[in-house]
């Protein structure tokens, strides 16, 4: 924590992000937010907090199709990474949200974005490629991931999405054409 810089605790953080304690833990876990301890009491930095607190949402429904994918706590599986970690290199990040999603109509998300949320904040965006994504035998896909396109990043990047309960990967704003 840099010296100096103007903190916050738990308490101010949940109210000013308007989060719970355990939203909270998931984003110090995935290192969207930094906290230390000093004592018995947790801080973070003030700006960082700001940060957070000031992007916009997403309206909704979107103007751009999106594959958004609720990314969870890190961890490994096997030789890969699994959930996220706002502190890995890039291609860990990639690799982890490629992930084995359980996605209707996979085909038809080909040029879409991927989004990558945690807590309802958006930490990466690219763009599906042309390739045909990977299935295994429970059903579930893998896309192939470029950088996102300069539209894709000015709408999704830096922003929060709120999205109703449900699957880990959630699709919206793509006009589904029927099966495939």
């Amino acid at each position: 924590m840099p010296a100096n810089a103007p903190v916050l605790t738990t308490g101010q953080v949940t109210e000013k992000l308007n989060i719970s304690r355990a939203t909270l833990s998931k984003l110090v876990d995935t290192s969207v937010l930094h906290s230390e301890k000093s004592g018995a009491t947790t801080l973070f930095i003030e700006d960082e907090v700001t940060e957070l607190a000031s992007r916009r949402p997403v309206a909704m429904p979107p103007r751009l199709g999106a594959l958004v994918c609720r990314m969870g706590r890190p961890s490994h599986d096997g030789d890969r990474q699994i959930g996220w970690n706002e502190t890995w290199p890039e291609e860990a990040k990639i690799e982890a949200v490629r992930g084995w999603w359980k996605v209707a109509w996979p085909d038809q998300l080909v040029g879409e974005a991927l989004v990558a949320v945690v807590a309802g904040w958006v930490v990466g965006v690219w763009q599906i490629g042309q390739e045909p994504p990977e299935r295994n035998d429970a059903g579930r896909v893998r896309f192939r991931l470029h950088p996102a396109t300069p539209a894709q990043t000015d709408y999704f990047a830096r922003r929060t999405l709120s999205l109703p309960a449900g699957p880990a990967a959630l699709p919206i704003g793509v006009p589904f054409r029927g099966e495939t």
